[in-house]
């Protein structure tokens, strides 16, 4: 499993956080996400940045602009609570997709 960073905005104002993270709870591509600021979520999966991008890119159209990358401690810095760190460092599913 891998985690992901996804940034983005709405082109039109009209999408919200909330819009993608309920896209994102019905996808089993998506095994857990951490809502982090009001426009990044962190992604755990285990599909490719190209996989993910695609699934986006094909819901929400010409509605999104964003940028998903792999994060991991060794790449990344920043200042943010313990409880973001320790997901970006252990990403786990979140048990919703397992049989």
């Amino acid at each position: 499993m891998k985690a992901y960073m996804l940034s983005f905005t709405s082109k039109s104002g009209n999408l919200t956080r909330q819009n993608i993270l309920d896209y994102l709870d019905t996808r089993s591509e998506v095994l857990n996400w951490y809502a982090v600021m009001p426009f990044t979520i962190i992604l755990v999966s285990a599909q490719t940045q190209s996989t993910l991008t695609e699934l986006l890119r094909l819901r929400f159209g010409n509605e999104i602009t964003f940028l998903l990358a792999k994060v991991e401690s060794n790449t990344i810095n920043g200042f943010i609570n313990e409880q973001v760190w320790n997901f970006i460092n252990n990403p786990k599913s979140s048990g919703r997709w397992n049989n």
